[in-house]
């Protein structure tokens, strides 16, 4: 009986030349032959037929990989399967394979098993919309101010109601504050995006350039959230 599987999982992760080397050993061992395409920042898709090839990648910051595609099919066609490593925030990593359903399920989980162990401590952030977090927040506090209101807990002119000019103002305010919002939201997601990034290939110069990344993330980002922790405990105690 054949099976088919397909999903993708919105995730960050970080592959190296061994976690790579593990997932293409998975395919060439179910499935059969392989070939690795390295979507590149230049536009430009690099095809690999060994992960030694790949690793040999200099992965400059011009043309650095930003997307890895494995694919797999058997001699006989009748298997096939492919791993996409993306740092898109709607994709992340996507499974597609097509066998016998023996093979899909053992090959499932053992790819998901890998998966899962290529996380990033700060995976957590990725699982947190900035944008969606700073909308909410000001439709649950206008919702707030009209129950206020409307129970006559605060009172409010009426002539400042009546007032053209007056409502017009407070429209604006209220428009502006949700368009901050959203910009805040946004630039809050790009600059976690930059210090936390979904992908990671450590391949040539981008494991020089995840090392300094590192750096930065504990030595500046986390030795501060932990500085205002303790400052906001000691000011509490």
């Amino acid at each position: 009986m054949d099976a088919h599987y397909s999903v993708e999982l919105s995730q960050a992760f970080v592959a190296g030349e061994e976690e790579l080397k593990k997932l293409t050993d998975l395919l060439s061992n179910r499935i059969g032959s392989f070939e690795i395409c390295a979507h590149c920042t230049d536009n430009v898709s690099r095809t690999f037929k060994t992960v030694k090839e790949l690793a040999a990648y200099e992965n400059a910051r011009g043309k650095s990989i930003c997307r890895i595609s494995i694919s797999s099919r058997s001699d006989d066609f009748k298997k096939r399967a492919e791993i996409d490593l993306s740092g898109s925030r709607w994709r992340g990593i996507s499974l597609d394979i097509e066998a016998r359903d023996d093979v899909v399920s053992r090959l499932r989980t053992e790819i998901k098993d890998l998966v899962d162990g290529m996380r990033p401590w700060y995976t957590v952030l990725h699982r947190v919309d900035f944008q969606s977090i700073a909308i909410f927040a000001y439709l649950l506090l206008g919702f707030v101010l009209l129950f206020v209101v409307g129970f006559n807990w605060i009172s409010v002119n009426n002539s400042q109601q009546q007032n053209p000019s007056g409502s017009a103002l407070a429209q604006l305010v209220a428009y502006s504050g949700i368009a901050a919002l959203f910009i805040m939201g946004l630039v809050m997601n790009r600059v976690r995006d930059s210090l936390f990034p979904r992908a990671v290939f450590l391949i040539g110069q981008g494991k020089t350039r995840f090392q300094h990344l590192e750096r930065i993330q504990w030595g500046v980002v986390v030795a501060f959230l932990v500085s205002f922790a303790a400052g906001v405990t000691l000011a509490i105690w």
